[in-house]
């Protein structure tokens, strides 16, 4: 690789800001999920819109009821509860994986400059 060494900064340089990059994201992300659970709770709040639910004809009985408020209360906590672990996957994978290809192609250019 050293007949075209402006290729190989190149590339260097493209691989450590796509590492920097994915860190930056995951981080970012996470910082959001962080603030949507601890200050902005109300940002995980989805509306739900409860259909009816048919129910058997009695005596005075409506043909149809809906959830209660405790039902609706629990399928939003658990849809919120579930985003955030998709949250936080996501984002900790972007890290993961953007960390060391960041760290690895610095370093090899910080190693490059030294040598020079």
């Amino acid at each position: 690789m050293n007949n075209h060494p402006l290729i190989r900064q190149i590339y260097l340089y493209v691989c450590a800001l796509i590492g920097l990059i994915l860190v930056v994201v995951g981080a970012v992300r996470l910082v959001d999920m962080g603030l949507k659970a601890a200050i902005f709770t109300g940002a995980d709040t989805y509306p739900v819109y409860p259909a009816a639910i048919p129910v058997p004809a009695g005596q005075n009985a409506p043909t149809t009821a809906g959830p209660s408020p405790a039902e609706v209360q629990a399928y939003q906590d658990a849809q919120a509860a579930t985003e955030r672990e998709r949250t936080a996957s996501t984002s900790i994978a972007f890290v993961l994986v953007g960390l060391p290809l960041y760290l690895y192609h610095w370093m090899v250019i910080k190693k490059e400059k030294n040598h020079a």
